[in-house]
């Protein structure tokens, strides 16, 4: 029982996550999409009389690949992010088994720790949220630096 209200208060949290936070991504995917989709290979493609499914996965997708992926591990870093600030708010899901990361701030909080001058009662919490939140933007950086030709030296 405390299993599946955990798992329905997790989908939830993510749902809600998920539902706020697309708008940006598909604003920028389709601002790609569109800026590809007038380039002459894909002009090209279209008098060859190829169809709309070989356009897309040969001519458009390829481009797309990694600029989707690049925005889905900053979409991932946000959401790590905005579960932390909702739970340290008392909004996100409330467990004992599998505590996150802005519950453990939470506790935190409840207990006073920062009126009882115990400031490492939020320190591995802090850290783990920055080292995450850094290597997600480390990598971004790394592939962006593989796929775009623009930034090789």
């Amino acid at each position: 029982m405390r299993k599946t209200i955990f798992r329905l208060a997790l989908i939830t949290i993510a749902v809600v996550i998920g539902l706020t936070s697309w708008v940006w991504t598909t604003r920028a995917v389709r601002s790609q999409v569109m800026s590809l989709r007038n380039r002459d290979h894909v002009n090209l493609s279209k008098l060859s009389g190829h169809s709309i499914f070989y356009i897309i996965t040969h001519d458009i997708f390829p481009y797309i690949a990694s600029y989707v992926v690049m925005a889905l591990i900053l979409q991932i870093s946000s959401a790590i992010l905005a579960e932390a600030s909702l739970s340290i708010l008392g909004l996100g899901p409330r467990t004992t088994e599998v505590p996150t990361l802005g519950l453990m701030m939470n506790w935190a909080m409840i207990y006073q720790a920062h009126i009882m001058g115990k400031w490492w009662a939020y320190l591995p919490v802090l850290l783990m949220i920055a080292l995450i939140s850094f290597s997600m933007n480390l990598m971004n950086t790394g592939l962006d630096q593989v796929f775009n030709p623009t930034l090789r030296e």
